[in-house]
């Protein structure tokens, strides 16, 4: 067991990166440094994108997703973030390094044209894990905020211009896009095929007749 100027340092969370001069150290361990990278906190994530889900093979087509952990306090700041893919069944796994166990923080999910979506209460890691899955019940997300989609339940597609709210603005940014006849990854491309077209237009369209809009603390 090893003590500096921070404790001890065999049970370190750590981000301290830490040194003993020659009037500091212990006998014998003078200008030694001990170096800890931060505690890794793993999160897994299970969701559904809603125009690149497909209910008949029960599979996704891959695309990156954002986390944000955010207190459980208002105004909800955000704690830490972490970004990375969602598989083809819709999961990934997350690291962060600024948060703590038995906390409470609301998930936040951000994708480059789906429907900013919440968790419904604040979820707290244990033993530096936590898993939620927004697939099985509406519930899992504030205001109920999902769509069914066959057996499942996956986030709202189509809010391209990510202000919370399909409507009309998302609707004729893809139609532009569609008339320009562009392909590649763009947030226009509603259902991940890498092409805007008229099937990007409908699943938008359909979703801002709804006046389908973000919900959240």
């Amino acid at each position: 067991m090893y003590w500096g100027r921070y404790g001890d340092l065999s049970s370190a969370s750590g981000c301290e990166t830490t040194s003993w001069s020659s009037s500091t150290a212990p006998p014998g361990r003078a200008n030694t440094r001990f170096t800890y990278s931060p505690a890794t906190f793993v999160f897994d994530l299970t969701a559904s994108i809603e125009g690149f889900y497909d209910p008949n093979s029960n599979s996704m087509i891959s695309d990156t997703i954002t986390v944000y952990l955010r207190s459980s306090d208002s105004p909800f700041p955000k704690i830490d973030s972490a970004k990375t893919y969602l598989n083809s069944s819709g999961q990934a796994s997350f690291d962060f390094n600024n948060i703590s166990n038995n906390t409470g923080y609301y998930i936040q999910i951000k994708h480059r044209n789906g429907l900013e979506t919440w968790s419904s209460t604040v979820q707290s890691f244990t033993s530096n894990r936590l898993g939620y899955d927004f697939t099985d019940n509406s519930t899992k997300a504030y205001g109920d905020n999902l769509k069914q989609a066959g057996t499942k339940w996956v986030i709202y597609t189509g809010d391209v211009s990510q202000d919370g709210i399909i409507d009309l603005t998302d609707v004729i940014d893809i139609l532009n896009n569609a008339a320009e006849f562009i392909s590649s990854y763009v947030s226009t491309d509603v259902n991940g095929d890498n092409f805007t077209d008229l099937e990007d237009v409908l699943l938008a369209y359909n979703n801002s007749t709804c006046f389908v809009e973000k919900s959240s603390p």
